[in-house]
């Protein structure tokens, strides 16, 4: 099964829209993914009540430090085609 997707789905306006659409208006994408680490733990942790643990704090930020590996691989080019992805599953998943 190929996902590919045609490159004229995402164009520059597109992309935007899509990720403005997600954000708040307070917020553009490129305040986002500016920030820095610290920025982005500093916000995470004026969201969460004060009585939150550290188990609490870690689920928040494993998952945005996640995000932003795969972005930044992404961005480096260090990404698989579907083929390829498929291909490592099924010997992971039969053997």
């Amino acid at each position: 099964m190929n996902l590919t997707i045609p490159s004229e789905s995402f164009s520059s306006a597109t992309l935007k829209q899509r990720r403005h659409a997600k954000l708040s208006p307070s917020r553009s994408y490129n305040q986002v993914m500016t920030t820095t680490a610290k920025a982005s733990i500093r916000q995470i942790l004026d969201e969460m009540p004060d009585d939150a643990s550290y188990r609490d704090i870690e689920y928040r930020i494993y998952p945005r430090r996640k995000i932003d590996q795969g972005l930044e691989d992404a961005r480096q080019g260090r990404v698989l085609e579907q083929e390829e992805v498929e291909k490592r599953m099924a010997k992971w998943l039969d053997g």
